[in-house]
């Protein structure tokens, strides 16, 4: 089946695959494999408990995300902040 691992729980979404808003193949092209941070980048807390919880088949510790996070910017310095002189 396709089977994915977000924060080390594994979820089988093989019956959910035509379900998924965003398409089958973002699903498949993830099969095996941990996509911590690009599940969150696209879903909620509530998608994880409406549609996530069901589909829950066990727990995994030490799988590596394959992909680098890209680095996310907080914030931008303001004017004066800093040493300028």
């Amino acid at each position: 089946g396709e089977v994915i691992v977000v924060d080390n729980i594994v979820y089988d979404c093989s019956k959910f695959l035509k379900e998924h808003p965003g398409g089958e193949q973002i699903i498949r092209s993830f099969s095996g494999a941990e996509c911590s941070w690009q599940f969150w980048r696209f879903h909620g807390k509530k998608e994880m408990e409406e549609f996530g919880k069901p589909l829950r088949v066990g727990r995994t510790d030490g799988m590596i995300n394959k992909f680098k996070e890209p680095q996310k910017y907080v914030g931008l310095r303001k004017l004066g902040d800093g040493d300028w002189d």
